[in-house]
């Protein structure tokens, strides 16, 4: 169990999780929460979570599929490696449901709040990029 009690646990997983704006520190929460797993301190869903968002932030596929986006289609979607393996993954590291599953109640739960894509999504991307690059998720090369 953490010294901090559950609520404490998650309180800090929500504040690594949110953390977007400072990718070293998001890093380093990650290198933290992957240790607390290990010894089975915090659930191994965190370390999932975590790892896609700053997949996601990086213009990275992601391990697990927890993070979605809207896609050129409209429709909500990620990128992930492994596909074929992508479900057993999502099991070892204790996310609910399927890939497919998570995919449906995540658009219900968008839909619910009156989400919808972008009118423009080249546009919209490009200035996620934008952002990205701007916060030190991605570097550009000379």
């Amino acid at each position: 169990m953490p010294r901090v009690g559950l609520e404490g646990c998650r309180a800090a997983w929500l504040i690594a999780q949110h953390s977007i704006c400072t990718p070293d520190l998001q890093r380093k929460f990650l290198t933290l929460l992957t240790e607390a797993a290990k010894q089975g301190a915090v659930p191994k869903a965190q370390v999932a979570y975590l790892t896609d968002r700053i997949r996601f932030n990086e213009n990275k596929p992601q391990v697990y599929g927890t993070v979605l986006d809207w896609d050129e289609d409209g429709k909500l979607s990620c990128i992930v490696e492994d596909p074929p393996n992508l479900d057993a993954r999502r099991r070892e590291m204790g996310l609910p449901a399927t890939e497919d599953d998570n995919l449906a109640a995540y658009q219900k739960e968008v839909e619910s709040e009156g989400g919808k894509p972008p009118r423009d999504f080249a546009e919209a991307k490009r200035k996620g990029l934008g952002w990205a690059k701007s916060v030190g998720w991605i570097q550009e090369h000379t």
